[in-house]
């Protein structure tokens, strides 16, 4: 074989070792797209699987804010009125990205007396907004009490809408965004609460009462 031969036998193999690298290349980055873009649909459905589930559960949805809501899960203790353990909070944290669902759960062992006096009464007023909701939870008494859970991860956007304002309300908007660029997805359900409460709420002097 003669130099010049020897040198274009040579670029040839460069040649077809460039390509089959770039297509080797251009295969990862497509799996690694899809599988990114998998892992946000799953993540996505789960979470709102998961607020879905909880509002159905739901007597009253007492307040909405920017991306957060309030809901109340009912009498469990069957005292005529709204108690603190009987809240969840719905929330989209931005600096995490992440949708948290907090709750206060005493436990079982909890002594009668103790419970009673922790678990405070609150009126519709008391829970109509969620700041107002999250600094009651946040208080240090209910710290070794308060369940917080993350339900979905690398969030972009989270909003609720209602079809009339709270605690009103029976039917809740919910968007959700998760992942990032052209892996991201959004999501969007409405859900209707299945054994509401709404009218058992009338309005006295200017506040909605619940009364039972």
């Amino acid at each position: 074989m003669t130099i010049p031969e020897l040198v274009l036998a040579m670029s040839i193999t460069a040649m077809i070792g460039l390509a089959v690298g770039g297509l080797a290349a251009g295969l990862s980055y497509a799996h690694s797209h899809t599988d990114s873009l998998a892992d946000a649909v799953q993540s996505g459905r789960a979470a709102m699987m998961s607020m879905e589930a909880t509002l159905r559960r739901s007597k009253l949805v007492t307040a909405t804010g920017a991306g957060a809501l309030v809901a109340w899960m009912g009498d469990t203790n069957s005292d005529k009125s709204i108690n603190l353990d009987e809240l969840v909070l719905l929330e989209y944290q931005q600096g995490a990205g992440t949708v948290e669902q907090w709750q206060v759960v005493f436990p079982d062992s909890m002594g009668t007396v103790l419970r009673r006096l922790l678990n405070r009464r609150l009126s519709l007023s008391a829970v109509s907004d969620p700041a107002t909701v999250r600094r009651l939870m946040s208080r240090p008494i209910y710290s070794r009490y308060l369940s917080q859970v993350v339900i979905a991860t690398d969030v972009q956007r989270f909003e609720v809408g209602t079809n009339r304002a709270p605690p009103l309300c029976r039917l809740v908007l919910l968007r959700l965004s998760v992942g990032q660029g052209a892996e991201s997805i959004s999501l969007s359900n409405a859900v209707r609460l299945r054994a509401d409460l709404t009218g058992s709420v009338r309005k006295v002097k200017g506040s909605y009462v619940l009364d039972l």
